[in-house]
């Protein structure tokens, strides 16, 4: 037995009416919608970019998540080989390197705290992670890595977060975490040349 079928006024494909959403309410209730689910869900998609109430990553750089997934997670692709990127929004991890290790990443901008320098980097007390791989930024218009630290869990994972300040005395008693930066920088670099940051 075939099922019915309906052309979609929006892609233009006859599709069955599992395809579509049905009015649940008005002269048309029960009947299916003129567009299908997928065109449906790319016009709400469209229209929320152009509202502002959801906008593509790439375009968010005021935002969180914009630093911290959108850039530095992607500065941790290209900052070690052989790395498993979890699904986005993974509880307690953002990798698994090719040692089974599971990396979350934390990024932050410079901040002035009093007359002191200050990177925060938000820990939440995560005990699932091995390690948090941790990139100081200068600000968020260049997004230049200035140091990069590789904590493990077991140092840091009680604290809810982790402040590293842009002292001597401080930099020094974090020294046996950090990794170099020149290759976060290249991984920048490249992100900027082909407009991704």
């Amino acid at each position: 037995m075939s099922q019915e079928k309906r052309r979609c006024c929006g892609c233009g494909i006859e599709k069955v009416l599992s395809e579509y959403h049905f009015y649940a309410s008005g002269p048309q209730k029960g009947t299916p919608m003129s567009r299908c689910k997928a065109c449906r869900k790319e016009d709400i998609t469209r229209w929320r970019h152009r509202s502002g109430k959801n906008r593509p990553m790439a375009q968010a750089k005021d935002s969180a998540a914009y630093l911290g997934v959108h850039i530095a997670e992607r500065v941790l692709g290209g900052f070690f080989d052989h790395m498993e990127r979890m699904p986005r929004n993974n509880p307690g991890f953002d990798f698994i390197c090719g040692m089974g290790y599971k990396i979350d990443v934390k990024s932050s901008c410079i901040q002035i705290y009093k007359q002191y320098r200050r990177w925060n980097f938000h820990t939440f007390q995560n005990n699932m992670a091995d390690y948090f791989l941790c990139i100081a930024f200068d600000n968020r218009e260049s997004l230049t890595p200035m140091h990069v630290w590789l904590i493990p869990s077991k140092e840091v994972c009680r604290k809810s977060h982790v402040q590293i300040y842009d002292t001597e005395k401080n930099l020094s008693f974090w020294s046996k975490f950090e990794r170099p930066v020149d290759r976060a920088i290249t991984c920048c670099l490249k992100m900027r040349a082909v407009g991704e940051s």
